[in-house]
């Protein structure tokens, strides 16, 4: 049986294409973060940082 992010979107969207819209916006919005985090991470380090 396969399981994972691409049959849990596969359903979702059977459901409603809403739900799929949401979908996507979340994982924008993750990625987001995960940039940040890798920021923060640097700066704590000591690396001097121009973009953020």
């Amino acid at each position: 049986m396969k399981s994972g992010v691409g049959v849990e979107r596969k359903r979702d969207s059977l459901v409603s294409p809403n739900l799929q819209n949401t979908e996507r916006r979340t994982r924008r919005r993750k990625k987001m973060s995960k940039t940040k985090v890798n920021v923060i991470r640097r700066l704590a380090r000591g690396e001097k940082i121009s973009k953020i």
